[in-house]
């Protein structure tokens, strides 16, 4: 009987490991009313520490976070940034009007999908609405006094004999128009410029308070003609981001022509070129989109839609 020879274990190949492949986290994830906000800055790691940093509402004071049917949308629809990313995207980034458009997007289809807003109304803020109005002022001042010069210079003109010196006597300038030459000497920049008109006259009728109080470092934003005469009838999700895409391209205009001045003007000085880029940064326009609620009663009381005029 010849013994039984045992076969040798089958060689079998190694199944290869592969490492997974990493798949990117969405910058922007849907809506989920079941878990806490987090940071949703793209390569954010900081949601596991303990404790867990302050978050900051991006967008929400483009739709009235103070106010009170603003306070009803929950916390989840709002895009949150940490303090550290906030600060990267908000001050290092040269074109954070435009990423403020797109997280108006982002919060639009969160709004759509959480359905409780039927409607929105873009309103002018308060400054804005006051600087129109003063603008309105000065240049009704500053046409009245020229019509009055020019009434006066053909009286005097019949008259014969009537002085350089009467002419400075009976017809000095304004307090507007002395303060507009004052700036103009001081600064050598043109007289017609919005936002230095915008400062100046600020400055010249805001009297100094007796007590020292911190100055507000808001800087105003005039909002465009086109989008002031979008202010006038409510608008559905479709035409607000109609409006926003609108808006995008008008930003991507701008820094277009901002870019080009800024390379003919300071070609090779790139410290020069960085400093008035910071300082020449766009910002977005004074306005607020105020929700409309498909609930009535839940769209009373400190929308400040009745009035058309958010807050400053």
């Amino acid at each position: 009987m010849t013994p039984t020879r045992k076969q040798p274990p089958r060689k079998t190949k190694p199944i290869p490991n592969f490492p997974p492949i990493p798949i990117p986290p969405p910058s922007h994830p849907p809506l989920n009313t079941q878990t806490t906000p987090k940071c949703e800055y793209p390569t954010c790691n900081l949601t596991t520490t303990t404790p867990r940093p302050p978050l900051r509402k991006l967008i929400s004071h483009v739709f009235g976070r103070n106010k009170t049917t603003t306070k009803r949308i929950p916390d989840e629809i709002w895009v949150h940034y940490c303090r550290k990313h906030y600060q990267r995207a908000r001050y290092r980034s040269h074109n954070w009007a435009r990423e403020q458009c797109e997280l108006l997007l982002v919060s639009l289809d969160r709004l759509e999908g959480w359905g409780g807003v039927g409607l929105f109304r873009i309103v002018l803020r308060r400054r804005e609405d006051l600087r129109r109005r003063r603008e309105v002022e000065r240049r009704e001042a500053l046409g009245l006094a020229l019509a009055c010069r020019t009434g006066g210079d053909d009286v005097r003109g019949g008259e014969g004999d009537g002085g350089e010196e009467e002419e400075e006597e009976e017809y000095p300038l304004s307090e507007e128009e002395g303060g507009e030459q004052q700036q103009q000497q001081q600064h050598h920049e043109a007289e017609d410029t919005p936002q230095e008109e915008t400062q100046a006259e600020d400055t010249q009728e805001e009297p100094e308070p007796e007590s020292k109080k911190r100055k507000q470092r808001i800087q105003p934003c005039p909002v465009p003609t086109w989008l002031v005469n979008l202010t006038k009838s409510p608008k559905t999700f479709d035409e607000m981001r109609a409006i926003i895409r609108e808006l995008m391209e008008h930003f991507n205009k701008l820094e277009n022509e901002l870019e080009d001045e800024l390379r003919k003007n300071l070609w090779g000085e790139l410290e020069k070129y960085e400093e008035r880029r910071r300082r020449n940064m766009l910002l977005f326009p004074d306005v607020e989109i105020l929700p409309v609620f498909k609930d009535p009663s839940s769209s009373s009381g400190g929308s400040g839609i009745g009035n058309g005029i958010g807050s400053g």
